[in-house]
């Protein structure tokens, strides 16, 4: 929480795998439920 960051993480190979770390007004988009994504700023307010 310190950070105010998403790390976004994926499943492969049975295991879960770092693809990026988002903060601020970058958008994280998820993969698997196409349409749905958040921006870390609106969640922690900053």
């Amino acid at each position: 929480m310190e950070k105010q960051a998403i790390e976004q993480r994926v499943l492969a190979e049975g295991a879960w795998r770092l693809v990026g770390i988002r903060s601020g007004s970058a958008q994280v988009e998820a993969v698997r439920f196409p349409g749905l994504s958040v921006v870390p700023a609106e969640i922690f307010g900053s």
